[in-house]
């Protein structure tokens, strides 16, 4: 066996520890290979190499809600319908939803808001101002991260109402200066990202 050891930039190898804590948790043996594999070459296996462990969102929700110990659920499967997250309603063990994969609606977010100890959200797909009324009953929310969200100033005027959001990371090309001034009324916004052509990127606030 050959071994080449390539140097791995910090921002590299926190990719590779995603993809091993969310694509091969659940294979103790491919774990140890991943591991083995980022020690020696610092790059993740090649994509016809990776287990085949995809499973689907109904899946994965039904495996965290069986667990308390589990309180992170992470979807990146290739579709995430609305009935999928009908599964979380009422749960009080989850704390934080990452969804990568496409296939839910502004509506679909009306289950999470009877998750009572929902602090944290990332959604990538396309939402808009409709789904902002869900967002304010999460009321424990304090990381949003919606990077793909379309909204409009009018949706962050409604969204400045939340009282607990400490991290939001938003998109929306038709945003102004307005949205800025709404999130400056907000009480607790700690860091502020911009997904599209606004004019700032990141902004501390009290």
């Amino acid at each position: 066996m050959i071994i080449l050891l390539v140097p791995l930039p910090v921002s590299k190898f926190n990719s590779i520890c995603r993809y091993l804590c969310f694509r091969i948790v659940d294979s103790r043996l491919a774990v140890l290979l991943g591991l083995a594999f980022i020690s020696a070459c610092g790059v993740p296996p090649s994509e016809s190499s990776r287990p085949q462990l995809q499973k689907t969102a109904r899946e994965v929700i039904s495996e965290a809600l069986s667990s308390p110990s589990i309180t992170t659920i992470h979807l990146d499967c290739p579709r995430v319908t609305d009935q999928d997250l009908l599964l979380l309603t009422n749960n009080e063990h989850i704390i934080s939803i990452l969804i990568d994969g496409s296939g839910i609606t502004e509506k679909g977010l009306s289950p999470l808001t009877s998750m009572e100890n929902l602090i944290q959200l990332r959604i990538r797909t396309r939402l808009t101002d409709a789904a902002i009324p869900f967002i304010i009953k999460m009321a424990r929310l304090q990381f949003l991260n919606l990077p793909q969200a379309d909204f409009t100033d009018d949706g962050i005027e409604s969204l400045s109402s939340h009282p607990h959001i400490q991290l939001l990371r938003i998109g929306g090309k038709r945003l102004s200066n307005k949205s800025l001034e709404s999130i400056a009324t907000m009480p607790i916004i700690y860091y502020l990202t911009k997904n599209s052509d606004f004019t700032f990127d990141r902004c501390s606030h009290r």
